[in-house]
Order: C-alpha cells, then sequence, then structure tokens
C-alpha cells in the first residue's frame, strides 16, 4: 500500500521540482539580460564585432524563413550604419547540403556586405556553440549579438558565462503560429541552457586553436569546418 501511494506523491514532487526550476531559468535569464537588449539602432553601442546566430534558410515546407530574412536584414543594417565592422557568421554545418553559415553569407552579401566583413563559424551547432566559440576561439570579449528578441535573452546568459560583454540588438518578430511555437519551445530551451552551464558544465562540441577577428580596418581571418563548395 505504501509503494503505491509513494509513486505518485513522487511523481508530483518531480513535477513541482521540475516546473520550480524552469521558473528559475527564466528569471536567471531575465535577470542576465535586462537593459541589455536593443531594438533601436541608434540607441545601440557601437561594437566592432557582431555575432549573427543561425537558423535554417527555410522552413520545412520549403518557404523563406521569416526568422532568417529578419536577422539578415538586422545584421546588415547595423554594418550599414558603422554599428558593427565585422559580422560573424555561426550557424550549423550538419551536412554538406544544410550549411547556415554559407547560407547566410550570401545573403549578408546579397545585402550589400562585402566579403571580408563576413567570417564564417561552421561549428554553431547550438547557441552555446556559437557564443562561447565567439571567446573561445574567435578571441571577442566584446560583442553585439543579433537575433530575435526571444533567442537574445538565452544567448546573453551564455555570454556572461564565459565573461564576454555582449549586448543584444532584436531583429523584427515573427508572429502568427509560428511565432508562438517557437516562443514555447524557449521556455524549454532557457531551462536547458541553465542545466548546460551550471550543472553539466556543459562544452562546445568543438573549439581548436584560436583564430582571433581583426577590428575595423585589420585583416579578417575566416575558419572554415568543410569546404563550402
Amino acid at each position: 500500500m505504501r509503494s503505491t501511494r509513494f509513486v505518485p506523491f513522487l511523481l508530483k514532487y518531480t513535477l513541482v521540482m521540475a516546473l520550480l526550476f524552469a521558473g528559475f531559468a527564466q528569471a536567471r535569464v531575465d535577470t542576465v539580460s535586462r537593459g541589455r537588449i536593443y531594438e533601436s539602432i541608434d540607441e545601440l553601442p557601437d561594437r566592432s564585432v557582431g555575432l549573427l546566430l543561425g537558423t535554417s534558410q527555410f522552413t520545412r515546407s520549403g518557404s523563406p524563413s521569416p526568422f532568417f530574412d529578419a536577422r539578415i536584414r538586422a545584421a546588415s543594417e547595423l554594418y550599414h550604419r558603422g554599428k558593427i565592422g565585422v559580422i560573424l557568421a555561426s550557424g550549423d554545418n550538419a551536412h554538406v547540403s544544410y550549411n547556415e553559415p554559407v547560407q547566410m553569407r550570401r545573403a549578408l552579401e546579397r545585402a550589400g556586405v562585402p566579403t571580408d566583413a563576413i567570417v564564417k563559424d561552421f561549428a554553431g551547432f547550438r547557441t552555446l556553440d556559437s557564443v562561447a566559440r565567439a571567446q573561445l576561439v574567435f578571441g571577442q570579449t566584446e560583442l553585439t549579438i543579433v537575433s530575435q528578441r526571444f533567442h537574445l535573452g538565452r544567448a546573453l546568459l551564455v555570454a556572461h558565462h564565459y565573461s564576454i560583454d555582449a549586448i543584444g540588438y532584436a531583429a523584427d518578430p515573427v508572429g502568427g503560429y509560428a511565432g508562438l511555437r517557437v516562443w514555447l519551445r524557449e521556455v524549454l530551451a532557457r531551462t536547458l541552457a541553465v542545466l548546460d552551464l551550471y550543472v553539466f558544465a556543459t562544452q562546445p562540441r568543438y573549439t581548436g586553436d584560436p583564430v582571433p577577428i581583426g577590428v575595423r580596418g585589420e585583416p579578417i581571418l575566416d575558419v572554415e569546418a568543410i569546404d563550402e563548395n
């Protein structure tokens, strides 16, 4: 009899603890990112390097992704307005037919950003990888991170953990069902991010030798995990 009563109690206790931890994760992200996310380009401080977080160029149905397009517009506007001098395009390079950094580079070039102002990071498999590698591999201690607002909080949490003085520039939001679905997924992602950083001490999948990025007017070094062709 005791065992049959204990199991529901344990399940309820586990659920309550999980909800409390999820709430703590949301609060932690909000605290770290408070005052560091900008929506006005005029108020945004200048930084040498902008970290553009990757996402797929197309949706599962094959149509253009509004998340991707908004991030490209935001990053290219920052460059053209002189708010950043170099764009570090970091994303997933899962296989030859799916290559976020190359997709971002091509889109940025179409938006008028010169090739020598774009640095590709092919090992940005997760937000943690992209932000951590910006410091561990590319030597950046200051960054402007570009993504949608819902995503920036988590990215700034990772930056804070790696002692990066980062600010975020919010790309245009995406409404409707797509925006709601991604926002709900972000709640779980924030919880996992806190676990990765403070419990499991998760490290980027790949680091490698340091390849520092030059500041404005200096040579820019590029890193490629595979031949982009």
